[in-house]
């Protein structure tokens, strides 16, 4: 990594341990509609204080703050996309949650307790300076080598009650029109990208997937 630059966003919508290096950019997401009352309450003077003092907001340069409602983390994705020169145009961008973070050494002693059945996906009990040397990205080396780093893979099947059907379930109930949200989804990319026929009709056949 000595000769890439890499900075990898940390979503965040209320106070938390802060991550914040020359890699990690913790960003205030949502912040356009910070203010107002959410599914979780509404945010007080103080925390919302503590976001603009330490973290950069989704809603300057082009942005889409306003839709987080709907499109979640995604806003600070679009963010980063349409603000690159803001992050010094960095070679690789990434992402991921105030609470939930990408381990790539492979000598640490994980968690015994895992998110998933028989997942990779572990659970600690909280972020100290001993975590914090754990996902230290800045000893990643061989982040150049690849073009896209995504967790494992995760069979569906592993679920008591659980497979790739009950998955999309949960698209379902985000939908307000007839039919399926998933179905929808789905459509409009085999109508605007027919080269990815064949990567849909797998994706809908294999419990397998790569989750957060």
């Amino acid at each position: 990594m000595d000769d890439k630059k890499i900075k990898i966003l940390v979503g965040y919508h209320k106070p938390a341990t802060l991550l914040k290096s020359d890699i990690f950019v913790p960003i205030h997401l949502g912040r356009a509609l910070a203010t107002e009352a959410s599914k979780d309450g509404k945010i007080t003077p103080k925390d919302y204080q503590w976001m603009l003092n330490n973290m950069i907001g989704d809603d300057t340069g082009e942005n889409i703050s306003s839709k987080n409602r709907i499109f979640n983390e995604l806003t600070g994705i679009y963010w980063a996309w349409k603000n690159y020169d803001k992050l010094n145009n960095p070679d690789y961008v990434g992402f991921i949650h105030y609470r939930r973070h990408f381990i790539f050494d492979n000598n640490i002693k994980p968690s015994n307790f895992t998110w998933l059945p028989k997942s990779t996906c572990y659970v600690y009990d909280k972020i100290d300076e001993e975590y914090k040397q754990i996902i230290d990205y800045s000893k990643f080396t061989e982040l150049k080598q690849f073009d896209i780093i995504a967790t494992q893979k995760y069979n569906l099947n592993n679920l008591d009650n659980g497979n790739y059907n009950n998955c999309k379930e949960r698209f379902l109930v985000l939908s307000k029109t007839d039919g399926s949200l998933y179905d929808k989804m789905t459509q409009a990319v085999i109508d605007k990208f027919p080269e990815f026929c064949n990567e849909i009709q797998e994706l809908n056949q294999i419990p397998e997937h790569h989750f957060c």
